[in-house]
């Protein structure tokens, strides 16, 4: 009779040994897996990470940035509000200030008072005459007397054109042209005559000139330049470096030099203006406690006047820092407001005249604020 009885073999070892080694390896293949996808993972959080840093430094930025501006406001206002009769000392001060500077100092290095930089159509326009210290009269209308320039990279032609000078004594004008990374000098009636600056400059700005020297800001750099006067225009020393220390600068915009050849630089990222000496070695600051944003700096015999494009406003103030007074360039009557101001000048009688980016004009305010002409403005 036959068996029914199954055999059951004994099992192999090798075979045990063989399935042992690939669960083992499956299931190292897993954990190598889930190392890769937990490192992925971890990226990932710290690019979000990077990110949500990045958007709290720029909004504690901009909160701060908002906090100086309406301390700035704050002010301002203030100051409209002090005494009548003391305000109407200060501007008496500053009337009697202002006539001296006409009788003792009529008519050096101001000439560019009446120069237009048209930064949109990469031109230089020149409104109403340039005679000998003659005061405009705003009251009649401006033409445009003379145009040059066109975008390109060619000799006599313009990319994002920035600062603009004059040299009464050799009749010439110096034009930043930044994103060409050069100083173009032109006559007075528009003709190329030269350029310089492109093995040292990147994007050049603010440009102020004297009968023996140029200088120059580079946003850039960080940097102020100063170079001899024409025909060579030598690079003669530099000085700044991106920082907030003494010495050093933090986007630098408009310039101006004094008679005594002091060096006064608009920082616009570090809230103030910087002063050095003809040398460029560095002296002091002026208005740290109440710039928000200063794009330009003129001077007076009197006083150190300040263009803060974010607080809308004029500062006046002494040589050694003290603020004298304010004039708002936003708000003084419905057609007096200039939106984006960029640069500015002071003429012969203490006039104010500040290019308004936004408005494609000129706007012409006296040393009060009141609204005295407008030029250039955009066809509608």
């Amino acid at each position: 009779m036959a068996s029914n009885l199954v055999t059951v073999e004994k099992p192999n070892e090798t075979n045990f040994d063989k399935i042992k080694n690939q669960i083992e390896n499956i299931f190292n293949g897993l954990i190598h897996l889930l190392e890769k996808k937990k490192k992925y993972l971890l990226e990932i959080v710290k690019v979000h990470q990077d990110k949500y840093e990045g958007h709290r430094a720029t909004s504690l930025r901009r909160i701060k940035d908002l906090e100086r501006a309406q301390e700035a406001q704050k002010q301002i206002s203030l100051r409209e509000n002090e005494n009548d009769s003391i305000r109407g000392e200060v501007t008496e001060v500053f009337k009697r200030k202002i006539s001296t500077l006409r009788t003792k100092r009529p008519c050096d290095n101001l000439r560019f008072d009446y120069s237009l930089l048209s930064q949109l159509q990469n031109t230089i326009k020149l409104f109403g005459e340039v005679s000998e210290c003659e005061s405009i009269d705003y009251s009649s209308k401006q033409t445009v007397v003379m145009a040059t320039g066109k975008a390109g990279k060619l000799k006599g032609e313009f990319d994002n054109p920035r600062g603009i000078a004059v040299n009464e004594k050799i009749q010439q004008v110096f034009v930043a042209d930044r994103d060409n990374s050069r100083i173009q000098v032109f006559t007075f009636g528009g003709e190329f005559k030269s350029e310089f600056g492109k093995s040292n400059l990147k994007n050049p700005y603010g440009i102020s000139v004297t009968t023996e020297h140029v200088f120059i800001t580079d946003t850039f750099h960080h940097s102020v330049f100063k170079f001899t006067s024409s025909p060579l225009f030598e690079l003669v020393s530099r000085a700044g470096g991106r920082g907030s220390s003494d010495g050093l600068l933090n986007r630098p915009h408009g310039l101006s030099v004094d008679t005594c050849g002091d060096v006064y630089i608009a920082e616009y990222w570090n809230y103030r203006v910087s002063v050095f000496t003809i040398n460029l070695n560095f002296i002091r600051y002026i208005g740290k406690d109440t710039l928000v944003y200063p794009k330009d700096v003129k001077l007076t015999q009197s006083a150190v006047v300040v263009l803060d494009c974010s607080a809308q406003c004029i500062h006046f103030f002494s040589r050694d820092g003290i603020l004298l007074n304010s004039c708002v360039t936003q708000g003084y009557q419905q057609h007096c407001v200039v939106h984006e101001p960029y640069f500015f000048c002071i003429d012969d009688s203490g006039n104010i005249i500040i290019s308004d980016k936004q408005n494609h004009s000129i706007k012409i305010l006296s040393h009060s604020g009141e609204l005295m002409q407008r030029l250039g403005e955009k066809e509608k």
